[in-house]
């Protein structure tokens, strides 16, 4: 049974993402589609988590609903040319984050009348309100009259700013002026009993703090919560000094309360006094060892954020989502947790995700993260996880992958989650870029356990993508070098066969197939000469026949490189594999004496030492006949069990059935064809039909029927 599967609603918006370009791309004259407010807010929320608004979709898409909120969490790629479509909307809440192609200002510019008179809530976290080398401007702000909540966190606002927000913007209860330039705050003082929360996080304010603070009394919200690491502050004993007297102060009001990473501010004692006297719904003490204390854990209707337990460790991620050095500690806490965990966590996982996507940039964030992911998917707990859970970890591990191509621990961290079954064969997800940075860090990690696992990941991976996709790859000569260079290693070991080499020669075996490009430049880095030393080198052993077979097959199937395999010693090697016990091995064997038989113009090329090979032959006609593959071959293979083999499609196949001048050939790949029909009809059938296969079979049976007819005539 699955844990946590989506709800349809969730689906519906998966679906509404995933083809919101395409329809808005491609008839950008039709008319208008009427959305609800509701569901035209969520999906423009869900597009800007997947960081997929930008201009293009933000102008036309909502034209026709009136809308009173808007949320975009990343408006990095957003400028003046599509804000401007909010000047039609009578917005009561805007939050507009990351800004980078315009300020805050110019966002304000953008709202219409009906917004500036009603706006209540305004977040413009992480932007600018003026462009660079400009003196910094809140004057926009003052339009917003009956603003009641403002977030200008990580901004460059300042005290002057400060200053116009209290004087000109009476009704603000809520105020969030964190990681600001803000350096003296006594202008909050004039707020007085309308203030009811405060966020003061990362901010470098003076001893006057409290002065102010205490004389805002009806305060719900404080925040003054630190976590910027700073290695000079150990040297300061009075660093967090100016606080202390918080706990003496009284908030009658107060609901949650924010003092991570001032532990060195409080003692237990007092904070537990504090706690006695009013009752708090959250408390922050993320960093610090007040989390661990007994008195602070016993007030069990309290939430508690911290890093003594899974329950403070989630809450502390949800609530520092944004605060990277709060997410690495939280998750280094986690990562000792999750060795401990029986059962599947999705819940976890769903905690891990959202601030790795926040913070890609932070190695840190994504060393903790990749590694917690990795122990909350591994074995049983992936085999009870929803596909949906997985590839939320599969696409955040690609965006770490990407992020940090040479950080060799989280490339291993990154591996040793997507080398799974699970993963691998059942969640959905862009193979082609995973393979892509596998087959990088491959290129650039010469670990032996990291190699392992990015040739299984590939050799799953490169079946699972198209044919225009394994050209890309296998165009690149790195990559194709990076392979060979493992399979020449175990050769050059004395015949290593381990499953590194499996896992090799079926990643260019897949990534060959059906890819003359690819096929190029595995004979362009000599890779015939090297399999050929790998047959020899590894005589009898079935696995690694059949997978050099298998390439060899691919480049077979190419008119134009099958006069690359007329060598003289790989034949006769040919010759002796094709009567293999081993029906794998002497399939295709068989199959690459069909394609270069099919070939008539190949075989008049044949140099004279060939005929050597043969020269014992009964017939005649052609100098290659004994190496056809022989009917009598083909009718002794006893029908596997199982699928012995999987195509893409049957193009490879349509000119072997043309070739009516060698009935063996035509034996051999109407062998093939039934094979994976009758082992695999759902998928084959359907194919063998479309590319006009079945209709071929067709004609060769009542070709084959009249020339029976004709023969039983003369008698």
């Amino acid at each position: 049974m699955f844990v946590s599967p989506k709800t349809l609603r969730e689906y519906c918006f998966d679906f509404l993402r995933l083809s919101l370009e395409c329809a808005v791309t491609s008839s950008p004259a039709s008319p208008a589609l009427p959305l609800s407010a509701a569901l035209v807010e969520e999906l423009l929320q869900t597009l800007s988590e997947h960081h997929l608004t930008d201009d293009v979709l933000l102008q036309p898409l909502f034209a026709s609903t009136p809308l009173s909120r808007v949320c975009i969490e990343d408006a990095s790629l957003l400028t003046t040319r599509s804000l401007r479509s909010l000047r039609s909307h009578a917005l009561k809440e805007l939050r507009v984050s990351r800004l980078s192609k315009c300020t805050i200002n110019e966002l304000i510019g953008c709202l219409g009348d009906q917004s500036l008179q009603r706006l209540r809530l305004l977040d413009v976290s992480r932007s600018a309100f003026t462009s660079a080398n400009q003196f910094c401007v809140v004057i926009g702000l003052a339009k917003l009259r009956s603003l009641r909540a403002l977030d200008v966190s990580h901004t460059d606002f300042n005290a002057h700013g400060l200053e116009i927000v209290v004087d000109d913007l009476p009704l603000i209860q809520s105020l969030n002026i964190s990681a600001t330039r803000v350096k003296d705050i006594s202008a909050l003082r004039r707020y007085g009993n309308r203030l009811r929360a405060l966020a003061l996080y990362n901010l470098k304010c003076d001893d006057q703090w409290m002065t102010t603070i205490r004389e805002l009394p009806q305060l719900a919200l404080l925040d003054v919560s630190d976590d910027t690491d700073n290695p000079l502050d150990a040297l300061s004993s009075r660093k967090h000094d100016f606080l202390r007297p918080l706990l003496d102060t009284e908030f009658a009001r107060l609901q949650s309360l924010d003092i991570s990473g001032r532990g060195d501010t409080f003692d237990a004692r007092s904070l537990a006094r504090f706690l006695q006297r009013r009752k708090l719904d959250f408390l922050g003490v993320m960093a610090t060892q007040l989390a661990f204390d007994d008195a602070l854990l016993a007030c069990a209707d309290m939430a508690v954020a911290g890093s003594a337990s899974e329950a403070q460790i989630l809450l502390a991620l949800h609530r520092y989502e944004a605060r990277a050095n709060f997410v690495q500690k939280s998750l280094f806490h986690l990562y000792a947790l999750t060795h401990a965990f029986s059962d599947a966590k999705p819940d976890v996982i769903a905690a891990i995700v959202r601030p790795m996507r926040r913070h890609l940039a932070v190695i840190s964030v994504q060393m903790a993260a990749t590694a917690c992911l990795y122990n909350l998917t591994k074995n049983d707990h992936g085999d009870r996880l929803h596909p949906h859970v997985l590839r939320a970890v599969v696409e955040t591990t690609l965006l770490a992958m990407a992020a940090h191509p040479n950080n060799q621990q989280l490339q291993k961290n990154a591996l040793l989650t997507l080398c799974s079954d699970r993963v691998l064969q059942d969640v959905t997800f862009d193979r082609f870029h995973c393979t892509q940075l596998v087959l990088d860090s491959l290129v650039a990690f010469k670990d032996a356990a990291m190699n392992r696992m990015s040739v299984a990941i590939v050799s799953i991976l490169a079946a699972k993508i198209s044919t225009a996709e394994t050209s890309v790859l296998g165009a690149r000569p790195h990559y194709m070098e990076a392979l060979l260079a493992i399979v020449r290693t175990r050769v050059a070991d004395g015949g290593h066969n381990d499953l590194m080499l499996k896992f090799t020669l079926s990643a260019l075996w897949n990534l060959t197939d059906e890819s003359p490009k690819t096929c190029q430049m595995f004979l362009s880095k000599r890779g015939m000469d090297l399999y050929l030393r790998v047959l020899n080198t590894f005589p009898g052993e079935c696995a690694v026949e059949t997978k050099v077979l298998g390439l060899v097959n691919n480049i077979a199937e190419v008119r134009e490189l099958r006069h690359n395999l007329l060598d003289v010693h790989f034949l006769r090697v040919l010759q002796q594999l094709m009567r293999s016990p081993q029906i794998d091995v002497s399939y295709f064997a068989a199959g690459i004496f069909a394609h270069l038989s099919s070939d008539g113009q190949q075989l008049q090329e044949l140099p004279d030492v060939l005929n050597e090979l043969v020269s014992h032959s009964q017939v005649i006609e052609l100098p290659l006949i004994t190496c056809l593959p022989k009917v009598e071959v083909v009718l002794s293979w006893q029908t596997p069990d199982i699928e012995m083999v999987a195509y893409r499609s049957f193009v490879p196949f349509l000119p072997l059935l043309q070739c009516a001048q060698c009935p063996a050939v035509q034996l051999w790949a109407i062998w093939a064809i039934h094979h994976v029909c009758s082992k695999n009809p759902k998928r084959y059938v359907e194919m063998l039909v479309a590319e006009k296969g079945a209709q071929t079979i067709h004609a060769i049976w009542e070709q084959s029927a009249e020339a029976e007819e004709s023969a039983l005539s003369q008698y």
